[in-house]
């Protein structure tokens, strides 16, 4: 445990999100009903329930988004709702930083990459659900969400899931107004032309959120770490000067705390280190969660952290 003061304890996570009597979190209602109904309106709905859960990185071709989708979109969104919740109060302020982030007002969120919506769809579901339950006030939140990925398929599946969770949203104060577009880390045109189209759609926000999520795979594992420097840096730059929150989610995998956060941390942050009060090491938690289509199939889920926010002038 920590020391932080939690604006929300682990012990008043409600049943919908947490079970603490087996300390499991589960998908709220809305992401899991949305997330079937985009399986069941593909036809894989049955294939998506077979299929054994997996933590493999996506890719551009379609086959790749579609199995990704299936089998490990659950994994993606658990890691979120891990780093939110947080239920064992291991990562410090990271759980505060996202609920005063989208609390209310306007937001303006660059989800990178986005591939099927999972971390954003995990994020404003879960805040959804914790407003449902009056755990947080359902004060009027409108989120200017642009989201990139490479794979075309999987930024339709990204829609999909927006289109089927909306209804559920709005009804507790969030409305959102989502661009989904094409976004290679290892191309400086399309990046200088993603944060282009997220300062336009993200004007006059109260708060501008980065979310960067299970991309240690491609970049390490991909061995695209150099190729992606400059891009990162430009997003890093823009972040700079909107006073960005950025959150960057991964894996714990061997390949994520091997070499990927020791590349950002101690090779690419320290650039930052004026404006950014940036942690030596990242943050870490493991919990169990509730597949959301697999009869209550119990999966274990590990997460490694950063959060940075920009230091007050």
């Amino acid at each position: 445990m920590n020391n932080v003061s939690r604006l929300i304890r682990s012990e008043d996570l409600p049943p919908q999100l947490y079970e603490h009597d087996n300390k499991c979190l589960r998908f709220a209602p809305s992401l899991t009903s949305g997330y079937r109904n985009v399986l069941a309106a593909r036809g894989i709905l049955e294939a998506a329930i077979a299929a054994v859960h997996e933590s493999e990185i996506g890719g551009a071709a379609a086959h790749e988004a579609e199995r990704h989708f299936m089998t490990a979109y659950s994994g993606s969104c658990a890691r979120i709702k891990l780093a939110m919740l947080d239920p064992q109060e291991l990562l410090q302020e990271a759980s505060n930083v996202f609920i005063r982030a989208f609390a209310g007002g306007r937001v303006g969120l660059l989800d990178i990459p986005c591939g099927g919506g999972a971390a954003t769809a995990a994020l404003l579901c879960t805040i959804a659900e914790l407003r449902a339950q009056r755990i947080l006030p359902a004060l009027p939140l409108e989120v200017q969400l642009v989201g990139g990925d490479i794979s075309i398929d999987a930024r339709q599946y990204a829609r999909e899931i927006f289109d089927a969770i909306d209804p559920h949203l709005r009804a507790n104060g969030i409305a959102v107004s989502a661009d989904f577009q094409p976004w290679d880390v290892c191309d400086a045109h399309s990046t200088s032309a993603i944060v282009h189209r997220w300062m336009g759609h993200a004007h006059n926000c109260r708060e501008h959120f980065v979310l960067t999520a299970n991309c240690s795979g491609f970049l390490k594992d991909g061995g695209h770490f150099k190729e992606a420097h400059d891009q990162l840096n430009e997003i890093f730059r823009y972040a700079i000067l909107q006073r960005s929150t950025i959150a960057w989610i991964e894996p714990q995998t061997k390949g994520a705390m091997g070499s990927h956060w020791p590349q950002l941390l101690q090779r690419f942050l320290p650039t930052f280190a004026k404006w950014f009060a940036a942690p030596s090491a990242p943050l870490c938690a493991e919990s169990s969660f509730i597949h959301p289509l697999q009869d209550g199939r119990i999966y274990a889920v590990r997460v490694s952290l950063i959060k940075l926010e920009t230091k007050q002038p």
